[in-house]
């Protein structure tokens, strides 16, 4: 391999039935609570953001302090049951998040890494299959119909 690996790990499968298991008792444990939309959902309503939050909590202490201005068809408790809500849920999401990216991060690297492993050997299974070695020409010819890369002439993989 090339003398640039950033990653050189091996996880037990244990720990990985672990995670797994964990994370699907957290999504278990919070499923009933949780709301799917629709792309054309996600699209259409408003967001509350890290700009917008203080105004939407700001808004909900006024609906304590000066009920008078509530109109009438705005049910305060149901903003104070949201808003507990977004308050509950969002450092899960920040845990989550900080996870996903971790794992795709790992993921990407680990599969860059054995992406380039993989292009280093092709390439050198290649040069001895243009070279007339009778045992490379097969290996050349099978991982040249799955390399994703330039697609070339038969011809050119194996010299003939």
């Amino acid at each position: 391999m090339s003398q640039d690996n950033r990653i050189s790990v091996s996880i037990p499968q244990q720990v990985i039935d672990d995670a797994l298991a964990n994370i699907k008792k957290a999504s278990d444990s919070l499923k009933p609570y949780l709301q799917g939309l629709t792309e054309d959902e996600r699209g259409s309503i408003a967001k509350m953001g890290d700009k917008s939050s203080p105004f939407v909590s700001k808004s909900f202490n006024y609906c304590g302090s000066n009920p008078e201005f509530a109109p009438n068809f705005l049910n305060v408790t149901e903003l104070e049951k949201d808003l507990g809500t977004v308050d509950q849920l969002t450092p899960v999401l920040n845990a989550v998040s900080v996870l996903r990216s971790d794992l795709d991060d790992t993921v990407m690297l680990c599969g860059s890494e054995a992406f380039t492993g993989a292009r280093y050997y092709y390439n050198s299974v290649s040069f001895a299959a243009k070279n007339g070695n009778t045992a490379a020409k097969p290996i050349a010819e099978d991982l040249a119909r799955r390399f994703p890369g330039v697609k070339r002439k038969k011809s050119e993989v194996t010299g003939g």
